[in-house]
């Protein structure tokens, strides 16, 4: 990963009613109580802006993010590598890279509101190549 890289990732956000998030409990009969405060999200948002990443729009429950490896790398004082298997994680102080920043990983302006941070899945289908 050169500096000037473009990655994008994914921010998920609390409810703002304080419900757990899960793929059991993320369905579209829960879709009004798992939806975050907007004032959060803006909050949140604003806080990616700051650090000079671009922050997508909000949709249902999270919004995505565009930035360079440098400006995530500084944002979230960590590294931006390759997975093993495919795909982009965050190397911090211990352990290999991992896709999602959760929890106390997360800087603390973020915690009260967002879940996580992820890099997603690489896709495992589509054309081997394009030469």
């Amino acid at each position: 990963m050169q500096p000037n890289d473009n990655v994008s990732f994914q921010v998920l956000l609390r409810p703002a009613g304080g419900a757990a998030i899960s793929a059991e409990t993320a369905t579209a009969a829960r879709v009004a109580e798992l939806r975050p405060d907007p004032a959060a999200a803006a909050k949140v948002q604003a806080w990616f802006s700051a650090h000079g990443l671009r922050p997508g729009d909000l949709v249902a429950n999270s919004f995505s993010v565009v930035a360079t490896v440098a400006e995530v790398e500084a944002a979230f004082g960590c590294r931006v590598r390759k997975m093993p298997g495919g795909g982009l994680g965050f190397a911090i102080r211990r352990g290999g890279p991992r896709r999602e920043l959760a929890g106390a990983t997360l800087p603390v302006e973020l915690r009260d509101a967002a879940a996580s941070v992820t890099f997603g899945e690489p896709m495992d289908f589509g054309p081997e190549s394009f030469a």
